[in-house]
Parts: C-alpha cells; structure tokens; sequence
C-alpha cells in the first residue's frame, strides 16, 4: 500500500532518476522540482499502542531505490476489535492532512 501524490523536491537533491539515463548518476539542481503523481511510502514504524513514530519516504515510483525525501511524524493508533491494522490506520490519518489532499490509494 501506499499513497501517490504530486510533490516537490528541494533544491540540492540528485534528481538523477528523473532524467532516464542510466549514464547519468548525478544532477544536483538549483531549483525545486515538482514531482507529479510520485510515490509516498510508510517506510519504518517504531513505539507502540500509546504511540508511533513513523518514517515515510518520497519517491518517483515504487521502484526507485533512493527517496528524494523522508519525513517523519507521530500517530496514535487504535487498538479497538475492530480496527484496521496500523498501516492502514496510517495512511488513512495522513490522507486526513493538508500535505496529502487529494493523495490516491495504491495497491501493491
């Protein structure tokens, strides 16, 4: 699972993947560059039932290795019966923010 969105890179990140030359291993630009329909990730979730710490990561598409970006963020799970396991809950909370509006579901 995880989310796809549209968003931007800083300046100063080797963009290099962007371009689809397997010869180019470096591009370091000045500017942001706007990433359209990219991957966002859950990529490590620490702590427990009163509380998550988790990472998530940026990148073009699934495949990429390397993110251009990762950020991290507090989450207060539920532990009712019923509900959803912690990577849903997580991905449905971050849909409920501002920086995912719009974000779409992808299915791995």
């Amino acid at each position: 699972m995880g989310l796809q969105i549209s968003f931007q890179v800083d300046p100063g990140v080797n963009i290099a993947s962007l371009q689809g030359a397997p010869t180019i291993n470096m591009l370091i630009s000045n500017l942001p560059t706007d990433i359209i329909d990219g991957d966002v990730n859950i990529d490590s979730i620490q702590g427990g039932k009163e509380e998550l710490f988790v990472t998530i990561s940026y990148r073009k598409n699934q495949e990429d290795e390397y993110p251009f970006k990762t950020s991290n963020f507090t989450f207060v799970p539920s532990v009712a019966n019923n509900s959803p396991n912690f990577y849903e809950q997580i991905y449905e909370y971050m849909k409920t923010q501002p920086e995912f509006s719009g974000a779409i579901d992808v299915l791995e």
